[in-house]
């Protein structure tokens, strides 16, 4: 008789912990709904603390250098530039066949007010860590992400370099870039999210609500710049988050570049173009960054900010190699199902999933910090966040093998954020 009250007990427990991991879900959605409830029922909230006039506020315009991928060749395209002590540094993809077999010429463009032409000498470095992987073929061609450089002894740090000029000796087209000129680090505390485009046969970003909840959630774990590489996100969208950047008193920007990548690649390749030009860009004007698509989330373990995860590391470490960047494990989530995702009217943050096992969970993503001159580089240490840091990324797939679910840490918050509730009233976008 004992054994079978021990085996009720046992079934009793069982289904106790599968109700109580039901209705803590459905708890989060209805939490949700009221909050909404509340927020209209309310008086109007607008208090004098949440905005302030743009002049009495520095902004930060992360759009700066203006990019647009140039056809130099065939064979090679080039998209910004950055200068760094004395050279420029073009982010390019291109064959490397191609450039060990055609020399490239290159001049820097300096001092706009007495303009002079500077000859620089021409080399290139290939960005990927990992070679096999982080390559397109382009026709017969293997294509990589390059870093073209232009040195010249003639110029220094504090020059005021305009443009870069790049010719192929074979061809009299010339490339004239535009180039940012990298100054000492103002904003060490500030942090950047790179927001990578998608690619049209993966396409899969979610609903207007899940872009204001990837910007509401990372902004309240202390991630407030956002960089938005723009393949397709509406203007409308885009413009009341800029709009909103310029109200918020705390610290949120919000920078669009556009990219109009003119091959169909893998997502890896993509993700790791703008990774090498987020670094670039974030130089001197943050302190840490790291490159997310807009179905992807930071989930924080026991911190409640990106930054005190990195300080905390940094001090257990004892200071070894302290801007080497930092790896996280990334984790595939499936939700439920298209047809009831797509008629959801919750943030995919707080839909059902189940959590994919294998190789959907392996991928790597890197968190960057931006502390001296040189933020990228084959070979760099890289320390291991795993145990404090995961990166959440939700799917529509059927067919996975999946485990239970792992609720992100912070997704409950973020329907009262005060982004969130600019969108619930409908004072972030005029349509």
């Amino acid at each position: 008789m004992k054994k079978y009250y021990q085996a009720a007990l046992a079934l009793t427990a069982a289904l106790s912990l599968i109700a109580l991991l039901f209705y803590r879900h459905e708890y989060n959605k209805l939490r949700f709904v009221l909050q909404v409830f509340n927020y209209f029922g309310s008086p109007s909230r607008n208090p004098s603390n949440e905005t302030c006039l743009l002049a009495d506020k520095l902004q930060r315009d992360f759009s700066e250098p203006s990019s647009t991928w140039q056809r130099l060749t065939d064979n090679l395209h080039v998209f910004s530039a950055y200068h760094v002590n004395d050279e420029v540094r073009v982010i390019a993809f291109g064959s490397t066949s191609y450039l060990k077999t055609n020399p490239i010429t290159c001049s820097i463009l300096t001092n706009p007010e007495s303009p002079r032409k500077v000859t620089g000498n021409f080399s290139f470095e290939i960005t990927s860590e990992d070679d096999t992987l982080d390559l397109a073929y382009i026709g017969d061609e293997k294509f990589y992400g390059l870093i073209l450089v232009c040195r010249s002894l003639g110029i220094s740090s504090h020059d005021k370099i305009t443009g870069v000029q790049l010719l192929d000796a074979g061809n009299t087209r010339k490339s004239t870039i535009k180039v940012r000129n990298i100054s000492e680090n103002d904003g060490k505390n500030d942090s950047v999210v790179c927001v990578a485009p998608t690619p049209a046969k993966n396409a899969f970003i979610g609903k207007r609500m899940d872009l204001v909840t990837f910007v509401a959630f990372h902004r309240n774990i202390g991630l407030g710049n956002f960089i938005v590489y723009d393949s397709g996100i509406s203007d409308t969208f885009n413009s009341g988050m800029k709009s909103l950047s310029r109200v918020l008193n705390m610290n949120f920007t919000y920078s669009t570049v556009s990219w109009n990548f003119p091959y169909d690649v893998e997502p890896r390749v993509i993700r790791h173009l703008v990774e090498v030009d987020c670094l670039y860009r974030g130089l001197g004007r943050a302190g840490l960054a790291l490159t997310l698509a807009w179905n992807e989330y930071v989930n924080l373990k026991y911190h409640s900010t990106m930054a005190s995860v990195v300080l905390d590391f940094n001090k257990v470490s004892g200071g070894d190699n302290p801007r080497g960047p930092f790896g996280m494990r990334t984790f595939a989530f499936c939700m439920e199902g298209p047809g009831e995702y797509l008629n959801f009217s919750t943030p995919m943050i707080l839909s059902t999933t189940k959590r994919v096992r294998g190789e959907g969970s392996k991928e790597e993503r890197r968190v960057y910090q931006l502390g001296d001159d040189e933020p990228f580089g084959k070979g760099r240490a890289r320390k291991k966040l795993d145990d404090l840091i995961g990166i959440y990324r939700y799917e529509l797939c059927e067919g996975e093998d999946v485990v239970q679910n792992q609720l992100l840490r912070f997704a409950e918050n973020t329907p009262g954020s005060n982004i969130f509730q600019y969108y619930l009233t409908g004072r972030l976008f005029g349509d």
